[in-house]
């Protein structure tokens, strides 16, 4: 079993990263607030470090296309700004594309410039994030029910 540090820099060798490039992962770790487990063993980290973890190994080269799956799932809201920023800068800086997955708009709306909605399994809308919101986003509406005498409790 590794710790993050041996994962991050067998994954720098595997895709020809030198060693003397290794300041690269001391960002990393910083940047997804993985400094203080860097040395401990990988298989003790808690399901969002190794989730933070998953996200720097995707990062190292770094890659034309990144496919990023419910990234920030068991992450803080403190490291997923961070994250978030950090890959934002990634892209913009090495042109890189990015195919992210998420049931939260909040995730997609600052790194994506085209958004698609599936529903059932079939493409709903595809567009930029104010095209979506001028063709699918009617909005819903819920109506409550509810005895007269409960009526305080809806507000």
């Amino acid at each position: 079993m590794l710790t993050a540090v041996e994962t991050l820099m067998l994954f720098c060798r595997l895709r020809g990263i030198s060693f003397s490039e290794n300041d690269f992962i001391d960002v990393l770790l910083d940047t997804f607030d993985l400094v203080q487990v860097a040395d401990h063993l990988v298989g003790t980290y808690s399901a969002g470090s190794r989730r933070k973890l998953s996200l720097c190994v995707a990062m190292i080269g770094p890659p034309n296309i990144l496919l990023l799956d419910e990234p920030y799932v068991g992450i803080d809201a403190t490291a997923r700004k961070r994250i978030v920023n950090y890959i934002s800068a990634l892209q913009k800086e090495s042109k890189m594309s990015i195919i992210l997955t998420s049931h939260s708009m909040s995730d997609v709306e600052f790194l994506c410039n085209r958004i698609a909605i599936l529903g059932s399994g079939a493409l709903q809308c595809l567009g930029s994030l104010t095209h979506l919101i001028e063709k699918c986003g009617n909005g819903h509406t819920i109506t409550v029910k509810t005895y007269p005498d409960r009526i305080q409790d809806i507000y």
